[in-house]
């Protein structure tokens, strides 16, 4: 069972009393299912609360002056529940990646027909095409066919979703040849060794990228200043 976001908890986070006048809102990972006190605060403009257990986008309907919302890794299941985002003339930028709905293979277009102001969709920019191809989707359809294709692995969606991991995520290494002197089978160990090192740290640069995004000002202060630390270690 998750937690859910309490006026206290929004007062020790933000150090504003009047929780009407918060803007800028980070729970991220904190186990969150009920974050229904956002119909009591008008102002937020940014809301980070990726990494909980948030399954409805109903919380965020009144939000009327949100520009940025950041719910990866949610358990946000149904495509309809985009519907709930269309009144907010401000949201420009959306992030819904790692939810049960992105598995669908029109997820994508499908919010860019229901969210036609929307600039950046998860960390692509909405394209000229995706709207043009959008405007062609029969959302009725797509609706009533949703409950077919919901949780099934199927091969259209890791089609879709390796497409889509490959064209955001992914580097190309390149293969140097041996030095001479050395053989290929212990330069083959050595380049194995390396490449495993070198995922590796794409793989934690990816996750820090993505993760900056919903972090705070305070946040990103204290990161600074361990990075420059390191640095001076280093």
């Amino acid at each position: 069972m998750g937690k859910k976001l309490t006026e206290e908890m929004i007062r020790d986070k933000t150090n504003i009393d009047d929780i009407e006048q918060v803007k800028d809102l980070n729970f991220w990972a904190n186990d969150l299912e009920d974050v229904s006190i956002l119909s009591r605060m008008p102002s937020i403009e940014t809301i980070s609360l990726s990494l909980n257990k948030i399954s409805s986008l109903s919380f965020f309907r009144s939000c009327i002056k949100l520009e940025e919302l950041f719910l990866r890794k949610n358990k946000i299941g149904s495509l309809k529940e985009i519907h709930y985002l269309k009144n907010l003339p401000c949201l420009k930028v959306l992030w819904l990646w790692d939810n049960p709905l992105s598995s669908h293979p029109h997820y994508r277009l499908y919010i860019v027909k229901v969210l036609p102001n929307l600039k950046k969709l998860d960390n692509a920019a909405v394209s000229d095409e995706e709207r043009t191809a959008a405007k062609k989707l029969d959302l009725a359809t797509l609706e009533s066919e949703e409950s077919e294709v919901a949780g099934e692995d199927t091969e259209e969606n890791k089609r879709v979703n390796d497409s889509y991991m490959k064209s955001n995520f992914i580097k190309k290494e390149k293969i140097r040849k041996p030095p001479s002197g050395t053989s290929s089978g212990s330069h083959s160990r050595g380049l194995g060794k390396r490449s495993s090192l070198s995922q590796r740290n794409d793989n934690i640069l990816t996750a820090v990228m993505a993760l900056i995004n919903e972090l705070d000002k305070s946040s990103l202060d204290l990161i600074h200043k361990e990075i420059g630390k390191k640095i001076s270690e280093m």
